[in-house]
């Protein structure tokens, strides 16, 4: 039993030690960067359902492609692989049913505007936005960082679910784009920089043999 404790801690810390190399922060940074372009995109008059889909796909497909080719071409390489248990392997699962659905609640955020959602959920002002950005973006976030047992991830839900209700505060001090940059794509640029800090200091204390 003591050694079946030791082995379920010594997994427990190479798993946290897998967000130690900073691809996971650049992972999620662009995917919140990725937000303020896509709103920018709905202004300009582009955004109709099927470019929303597009851009979406599109730009979620690059953190994905950096996340692996780096894990299996950077990382691997250096430090090599382990094999998890089957509960860790279910949380990998549960990351791709993630990312699918970050596309979804993407699109609805599209077609279901503030003002038919306030309508259904019977808020009003600023209240519209906070809800969106709690219920749909900072709550999943946080339960997968449960799963995931990535502590840095509370915080990027939480900075990602209240950009709603920043670009609402923000659009009558600096209209808009800079509202969307200001709540998206500046948080999202911040922990991408911290990511590829994180990233290139890994790489120098684990240089390749």
């Amino acid at each position: 039993m003591t050694e079946e404790i030791n082995l379920k801690a010594l997994e427990k810390r190479i798993w946290r030690f897998t967000y130690q190399d900073g691809l996971w922060d650049i992972f999620f940074g662009l995917l919140i960067s990725g937000y303020a372009f896509l709103f920018l995109i709905n202004e300009s008059g582009l955004g109709d359902t099927f470019n929303m889909m597009i851009f979406l796909i599109c730009w979620n497909t690059m953190p994905i492609l950096i996340l692996s080719l780096g894990k299996k071409y950077l990382i691997s390489k250096r430090i090599g692989s382990v094999k998890f248990g089957q509960k860790r392997q279910r949380t990998k699962k549960r990351l791709v049913y993630f990312l699918v659905a970050n596309v979804v609640i993407g699109l609805i955020l599209m077609v279901l505007t503030p003002l038919v959602l306030s309508h259904i959920l019977v808020l009003e002002g600023i209240l519209v936005p906070l809800f969106i950005g709690l219920i749909f973006i900072s709550l999943p976030l946080s339960i997968l960082a449960v799963f995931l047992d990535y502590r840095r991830l509370y915080i990027y839900a939480i900075i990602f679910g209240l950009g709603f209700t920043f670009t609402e505060v923000l659009f009558p001090l600096v209209g808009t784009p800079m509202d969307f940059i200001i709540s998206f794509g500046l948080p999202g640029a911040i922990i991408s920089f911290l990511g590829f800090y994180l990233l290139i200091s890994f790489l120098k204390k684990y240089p390749k043999e």
